[in-house]
């Protein structure tokens, strides 16, 4: 019997070490995994620091260029304006050159070019070597295109001279000069040409008149006083309704999207701020309903 219990007692003693070893382990475990989380927290702070910091720098090197860019435009706007103004159809004289890339500039095309023209040289009383980059701080030579620029005033104009041409140019020849280097260098040539704009401009320009007078005619519609929403537009020529009734769903999409704006900058705001975007979507939501029932008539105004 009391061997029995001897061996009883040995077998607890080592079960209970057992447990424990296994209590052990499990702590192990347990601590293990706890310093890996730590330490993934702690590389995941340090990764989401790194990325902040990166996001500032970028954030504020894009401010600094844009803020040289908007120097550097506003200096070239001024000297472009007070040597030859500004074309009075210059809205609707882009023509092929507005946007292109100023290394694709050929015979053939016409506009109104809006990058900054550098003078190289003064060649005569109206005729400019001048150099054209698509990106106004670019300073590397190498990616300037060479250009003659004529029909243009130079007397106000000298060597490295910078401004933007408010004016339509043609591109129909193309001329070959003598570099300083000894070779020769054949470049497109600019050429102010009014008439041949004119003529470009002339349907443009007609069709902007007929619409004019259109919308004025249209705003001497008067329909009944009880007729809303598309409705109205039953009493103006059915040729034109159509579009009519798609420029107030337009409108009407417009000024929602105005409201949910306000609603959006007025979650977060306090004081004069929110007072002001109050007032605001008042505004909006008001013209909402003005534009719902739609008499009078809403009426896209013509440039």
């Amino acid at each position: 019997m009391k061997t029995i219990l001897v061996l009883t007692m040995i077998l607890l003693a080592t079960e209970c070490r057992a447990q424990n070893s296994i209590s052990d382990q499990n702590s192990k475990i347990q601590r293990a995994l706890i310093r890996g989380i730590e330490e993934t927290n702690r590389l995941n702070a340090v990764k989401a620091e790194e990325a902040r910091k990166k996001a500032e720098v970028a954030q504020q090197i894009a401010q600094q260029r844009q803020e040289a860019l908007r120097k550097v435009c506003a200096a070239a706007e001024n000297a472009g304006k007070s040597l030859y103004g500004v074309h009075p159809d210059l809205n609707d004289a882009g023509g092929g050159l507005f946007g292109k890339p100023v290394a694709s500039y050929k015979v053939g095309d016409w506009g109104y070019s809006p990058n900054i023209i550098n003078v190289v040289n003064v060649i005569n009383e109206d005729t400019l070597l001048v150099y054209l980059q698509n990106d106004a701080l670019d300073s590397q030579i190498e990616s300037a295109t060479f250009m003659i620029l004529k029909g243009f005033d130079t007397s106000k104009v000298t060597t490295d001279t910078r401004f933007f041409l408010f004016h339509p140019v043609t591109i129909t020849r193309t001329q070959t000069y003598n570099t300083v280097g000894g070779t020769t260098k054949t470049v497109v040539v600019l050429d102010r040409d009014d008439a041949f704009i004119d003529a470009q401009l002339a349907p443009v320009k007609k069709a902007r008149a007929d619409a004019r007078a259109k919308y004025e005619a249209f705003r001497k519609i008067i329909p009944p006083a009880d007729a809303t929403g598309a409705a109205v537009y039953d009493f103006f020529p059915e040729a034109d309704r159509a579009r009519l009734i798609q420029d107030w769903k337009n409108e009407d999409a417009a000024i929602k999207q105005a409201v949910e704006f306000h609603l959006t900058k007025l979650k977060n705001m306090k004081g004069a701020g929110r007072t002001q975007q109050e007032k605001e979507l008042a505004k909006y939501r008001s013209g909402l309903t003005r534009n719902k029932r739609n008499n009078p008539p809403y009426l896209k105004k013509v440039d």
